[in-house]
């Protein structure tokens, strides 16, 4: 974490527990304690797509990111 820019290293929900929301609270999350940081998670490549999306995230070459609003 820095004065303005954060990385999540990763982000799992068992495959047993998907679905359910857990994953979107998670994020939710840490944003929370994030506010006004671009928020950088690396991700396995061509996977999750369609959730970073749905949460506001932008593809940033291997990373999506997102700037968390006060």
């Amino acid at each position: 974490v820095t004065e303005g820019a954060a990385i999540i290293s990763a982000v799992a929900v068992s495959s047993n527990h998907r679905r359910k929301g857990i994953g979107t609270r998670l994020i939710k999350k840490a944003e929370s304690a994030l506010k006004g940081k671009t928020i950088y998670i690396f991700k396995e490549k061509d996977k999750n797509n369609e959730f970073y999306r749905a949460l506001g995230y932008g593809k940033q070459d291997t990373w999506v990111c997102s700037v968390v609003k006060e």
